[in-house]
């Protein structure tokens, strides 16, 4: 099926320039208009919607809110997200909540009033129509991604959190780790939360009872320096379940600065299966969150909605996996 990039190599102009024909809105001149509207004739592009003027009345953007915008994961998540859009020629403005309520609260705001056609947030807190002062029911067609609800969304993705921390846990116990050392996420993440509780449920089913918790940020930082306190402190483990691979970079260095070698002395699992977790020496088993599908999946999910112009009642829960790279070292006893 011919895509709005192809229309747009075959005449020979660049992608928002078949939008605007398609849309009927902006300047374009009168011989570019006709070589798009002849590569829509030769590509058979009319099923596609804005062929069809199905969006004339409407802005073509989509805005996208976001816990952060720098770490590996959420830039993955986006790029799932833009490919959909820029298939159909619609733009994507993206904000940062920071994580903090009133934050999301302002980016939601925000994209609002540029008159957005859907909404995909990914928040770390709830946030309904009250928060945001609204005079009105809030019609915008919204779909969450993440533990955190906006509005009451009907639609959504969410990774399970807790399938996943138990995954993670479960390699580490079958591996023969009984000392274990989780550096699990604040606990105001539900997602920290629920990878927590999975981990748990884990130690609970194999009786063990011999591990350790510590939370704090999504960061290498903390990894590092609570790797280093532990160390300072003698707490004997054998194995750090990392509660990100962010975390897990710290742990490595902590762990190298003191001449403990991964895995033989020390095993680690990450979580996220972010880019560099491969790359790692020795590479890094982690629990793998498909972040890129998951965004291409909230995509279809807003897309669905806008053709259908109806809120949909679905939620994708997406089962996390575990990635066995060189990391874990098997233990007796």
């Amino acid at each position: 099926m011919a895509t709005i990039i192809d229309v747009a190599k075959l005449a020979n102009v660049s992608k928002s320039t078949v939008s605007r024909v398609l849309t009927d809105t902006g300047s374009v001149s009168e011989l570019a208009r006709k070589r798009v509207l002849l590569a829509i004739k030769q590509l058979d592009y009319h099923n596609n919607k804005f062929a069809q003027g199905y969006r004339r009345n409407c802005s073509n953007t989509i805005g996208v809110v976001l816990v952060d915008m720098t770490s590996a994961y959420f830039c993955s998540l986006l790029e799932g997200i833009q490919y959909v859009f820029s298939e159909q020629g619609m733009s994507v403005l993206v904000a940062s909540g920071y994580g903090v309520k009133e934050k999301e609260i302002q980016a939601i705001k925000s994209l609002m009033q540029r008159r957005c056609d859907g909404l995909i947030t990914y928040l770390e807190n709830s946030v309904d129509a009250t928060d945001l002062s609204l005079t009105e029911r809030f019609t915008t067609p919204l779909i969450t991604i993440g533990p955190s609800s906006a509005f009451q969304a009907q639609a959504s993705v969410e990774i399970d959190n807790h399938a996943g921390g138990y995954l993670a846990a479960k390699s580490l116990l079958e591996a023969g780790h009984k000392k274990i050392v989780h550096l699990a996420g604040l606990s105001c993440y539900q997602d920290a939360g629920k990878r927590l509780a999975g981990f748990e449920q884990a130690m609970q089913e194999y009786a063990n009872n011999d591990y350790y918790v510590v939370r704090g940020k999504y960061e290498d930082q903390f990894g590092y320096s609570a790797t280093k306190l532990l160390l300072k402190n003698g707490l004997a483990f054998t194995a750090i379940c990392a509660g990100d691979d962010d975390i897990a970079a710290g742990v490595y260095l902590a762990l190298r600065e003191a001449n403990i070698n991964i895995p033989k002395q020390v095993s680690v699992i990450g979580y996220d299966d972010n880019f560099h977790a491969k790359h790692m020496f020795p590479a890094l088993s982690t629990i793998k969150q498909p972040s890129r599908e998951m965004g291409e999946a909230a995509a279809k999910l807003l897309l669905d909605q806008l053709d259908n112009k109806q809120s949909i009642d679905k939620c994708l829960k997406i089962t996390p996996s575990f990635i066995n790279r060189d990391s874990i070292f098997p233990v007796n006893g």
